[in-house]
């Protein structure tokens, strides 16, 4: 896994440097969320994943009034 995470984190980094930026698709997304999900989360990584949308794009959703206060620093991966 940490060899698919340096392999992907250099892939994002050099779709970022195009000017404009390349735009990753859903099957990239699913890619990436594929590696983070076979890495362990911490808790509040696993707080905010709980809180996106089951559709697409998955924005955050507030379910309780407290879900509000939750930005998303909260959810920022290591």
């Amino acid at each position: 896994v940490a060899y698919q995470e340096a392999a992907i984190i250099r892939i994002l980094s050099a779709m970022a440097e195009h000017e404009p930026p390349v735009q990753i698709d859903r099957e990239g997304y699913r890619a990436v969320i594929r590696l983070q999900l076979a890495m362990g989360k911490t808790d509040s990584e696993q707080q905010w994943a709980a809180l996106k949308a089951l559709s697409w794009p998955p924005w955050k959703e507030d379910r309780t009034r407290m879900d509000s206060e939750i930005g998303p620093e909260h959810g920022i991966s290591r």
